[in-house]
């Protein structure tokens, strides 16, 4: 499924909304894909009770997507080189 329509799915489209107008394809993805990811986790196992447990919890979401997304680069830039 794609993640449009897995957001659909669950519900929560209107989440991804705060990507700024001008946003690049990627930029407005990878939001999407993170309110999906916000989203599942939610619906699994509640949201977090407290204003700082949801920054927490989302200040570690984006850690990791910023450790996928350096892989992905670097992937790329490898598979480049080898070419």
């Amino acid at each position: 499924m794609r993640h449009e329509d897995a957001l659909t799915a669950v519900g929560k489209r209107e989440r991804t909304l705060d990507v700024s107008p001008g946003a690049s394809r990627s930029e407005q993805e990878s939001a999407e894909l993170k309110a999906l990811v916000w989203s599942i986790y939610c619906e699994e196992y509640g949201e977090p009770p407290t204003a700082k447990a949801q920054e927490k919890l989302r200040l570690a979401m984006e850690e990791s997507f910023a450790v996928v997304e350096v892989r992905a680069r670097l992937d790329a830039i490898g598979q480049r080189v080898q070419k």
